[in-house]
């Protein structure tokens, strides 16, 4: 390009010289450079265009290009930050759907495995009779010939016990609320209407306390009886049922387990006791009965009479029971004299000889 200044000048077209401003404008803005308002700059002549299209033109500065810079790091972790916390609450929500569908789904009865299961479970059974026979060894034969004697033997026994307790929860049926209600009565609710002073009081009060004692002890025989018969009905059932719990070797008798045979014969000897119950319960109520019936006759007896009203005097005791039983003589009366003894001699302070 010739750069002397008596280079001839070139006359452009206005068409031309919009092209080049054009141009111009547009490298411009590809280094960054900020151009000003179109308005504000002077048509340059062809001379000026050309030398200002062959000037470089600086960019942005560092500290300019740092700051976009750390703009952009900003904004892109705010977008990650949002879009992290987005993610985490859509998939919070979805596990939450997730584990309500697993536990509506887990309530519902699955009609669909029925008859696979009824399939599998006769297979199952099968194979477990065949597969008992096929490899029952003379050790486990043994064993179970030893659970068939034994279960034979308390039978009658395990049967009597059930039989006593329908019985028992058929009496449980028929006095338990009366039980309860005797027993949740207070002795002062008892005790009114009935005579607390004069010769009648120990009868009012031998009533109330012999009420009380009647249904408690009926219902501590009744409960005490159901639960012994629960409990030894099972632990009869577990050391039969429990071989590896057998015990004591083969005593003189040629009795085999003989410790097991002796905790088996105290459960049964302990399983009777209730059989005895309910005779003794029907007597408990027969006197919680006649209580009743003794309360109700006394308080009709004294109705309207000042021994019920009358405020009971305390009992008597030491030296007031004393003076009552000898009361003072009145003044001037010497009473009837007596011999003297060697104790009241003692008691004087005086020795004898």
């Amino acid at each position: 390009m010739d750069d002397s200044p008596d280079r001839p000048h070139e006359d452009l077209s206005p068409e031309e010289t919009a092209r080049r401003e054009a141009e111009k404008q547009a490298l411009l803005q590809r280094l960054g450079a900020r151009r000003s308002a179109p308005a504000a700059e002077p048509t340059p002549t062809v001379g000026e265009a050309e030398q200002e299209h062959e000037t470089l033109v600086e960019g942005p500065t560092s500290t300019e290009i740092n700051a976009l810079l750390g703009r952009l790091d900003a904004e892109h972790e705010a977008a990650m930050k949002s879009a992290g916390e987005s993610y985490e609450a859509q998939r919070m929500a979805l596990l939450a759907q997730r584990r309500e569908a697993e536990d509506r789904e887990s309530r519902r009865v699955d009609l669909e495995i029925s008859e696979h299961l009824a399939v599998a479970l006769t297979a199952v059974r099968a194979g477990n009779a065949a597969g008992t026979e096929r490899d029952a060894t003379d050790a486990e034969r043994a064993v179970q010939a030893q659970q068939a004697e034994w279960r034979e033997r308390v039978a009658p026994a395990i049967q009597k016990a059930r039989e006593t307790r329908r019985e028992l929860l058929a009496f449980r049926r028929e006095y338990g609320p009366t039980l309860d209600e005797v027993l949740g009565m207070k002795r002062t609710d008892l005790l009114a209407g009935l005579p607390l002073v004069g010769i009648a009081t120990s009868r009012s009060l031998g009533l109330v306390t012999q009420l009380h004692r009647n249904a408690e002890n009926a219902r501590s025989l009744l409960d005490g009886s159901l639960r012994t018969i629960e409990d030894k009905a099972r632990e009869i059932a577990t050391l039969i049922d429990s071989p590896h719990r057998w015990s004591g070797g083969v005593n003189s008798h040629g009795v085999r387990n003989q410790e097991t045979v002796r905790e088996i014969n105290q459960a049964l000897y302990e399983l009777a006791m209730p059989n005895e119950a309910l005779p003794a319960l029907n007597d408990m109520m027969k006197g919680v009965t006649g209580c009743l019936d003794g309360i109700r006759q006394l308080r009709e007896q004294f109705a309207g009479r000042p021994e019920v009203t009358a405020v009971p005097e305390p009992m008597l005791r030491g030296g007031d029971l004393e003076d009552l039983k000898h009361p003072p003589r009145p003044a001037g009366d010497t009473g009837p004299t007596r011999a003297e003894t060697s104790m009241d001699l003692f008691r004087d302070g005086r020795r004898t000889e």
